[in-house]
């Protein structure tokens, strides 16, 4: 998206004299943002044989959507992550959400990380500001 700034109206505006203004094209470049995660951070009983999906703010490079950028892992008693499980990866037709889907149910009552890196773009090239994490508890 870009945007029109008109130095003149500004001084106008303001009441400052200026010469010589000239129109400067600005491109304004919004960041790629997750805007839902399901199930969400903090979620518990969630079913095993769950799946989860992100939403992000635009489309996803499907390229970028892969298994070092996009993990799903159990925690162990102390908060870190284990091995990530094994998963298919999906995106819907808009390119919008991500589904990844677990090979295998989950481990009951366990919690778990699903990870999303700064290695996720959309298909401008425009990746994740910051890692974005989410925890929830299996049935």
């Amino acid at each position: 998206m870009a945007s029109s700034l008109v130095v003149g109206s500004l001084a106008a505006l303001f009441g400052v004299a200026t010469a010589n203004c000239n129109a400067v094209e600005v491109d304004v470049v919004e960041p790629l943002l997750v805007i839902s995660i399901a199930p969400s951070h903090g979620a518990i009983a969630i079913d095993p044989s769950t799946t989860v999906m992100a939403t992000f703010s635009r489309p996803i490079d499907v390229s970028t959507a892969i298994a070092s950028s996009c993990s799903l892992a159990p925690l162990d008693g102390q908060g870190d992550a284990l091995a990530p499980v094994d998963a298919t990866l999906a995106l819907s037709d808009d390119g919008q959400t991500l589904v990844l889907t677990p090979t295998t149910p989950l481990a009951a009552a366990s919690r778990h990380r699903v990870t999303l890196s700064t290695d996720i773009a959309d298909v401008a090239g425009t990746q994740l500001a910051a890692d974005v994490t989410a925890e929830f508890t299996t049935l």
